[in-house]
C-alpha cells in the first residue's frame, strides 16, 4: 500500500482553505458578524415604524392642543366627553342597554 504525502502546494491550499473557513465563522457568528448587524437592521426597522406612529400620533395631539386654545366648543367637548361635565340647570339622560333576559330558575331552563 502507497501512501502519499501531501506537497507543500496542497498543504498550502489546505491551510488556507481552514483559514478562510475560521474567518467565515467569526464573520458569521462573532458578536459584531453577520447574524448580529442583521438583528439590528430588523430593529432599526420596527422602530422606524414606531416612530411614525409617535409622528402621526404628535400630529392629532397638536391638532387637538390647536383647537382647545382657539375654539372654546372643543374645551366643551372636551369637558363633556373625558370628565362628564354638564352645564348649569341641563338634564342628562343615560341610555342604559341590558343584555338578553336569562331565564330566572333551572327548571324554566328544561322547559325550552
Amino acid at each position: 500500500m502507497i501512501v502519499k504525502t501531501p506537497t507543500k502546494r496542497q498543504r498550502f491550499l489546505g491551510l488556507v482553505f481552514v483559514l478562510f473557513l475560521v474567518m467565515v465563522l467569526v464573520a458569521v457568528f462573532n458578536k459584531d458578524g453577520v447574524l448580529t448587524v442583521y438583528e439590528v437592521e430588523e430593529e432599526l426597522v420596527d422602530l422606524k415604524r414606531k416612530n411614525q406612529a409617535l409622528d402621526s400620533e404628535n400630529r392629532v395631539l397638536d391638532k387637538e392642543i390647536a383647537a382647545l386654545k382657539s375654539q372654546p366648543y372643543s374645551i366643551e367637548k372636551l369637558a363633556r366627553e373625558k370628565l362628564n361635565l354638564v352645564k348649569p340647570n341641563e338634564t342628562v339622560y343615560q341610555i342604559v342597554r341590558h343584555g338578553p333576559k336569562l331565564p330566572s330558575s333551572p327548571q324554566a331552563l328544561r322547559n325550552n
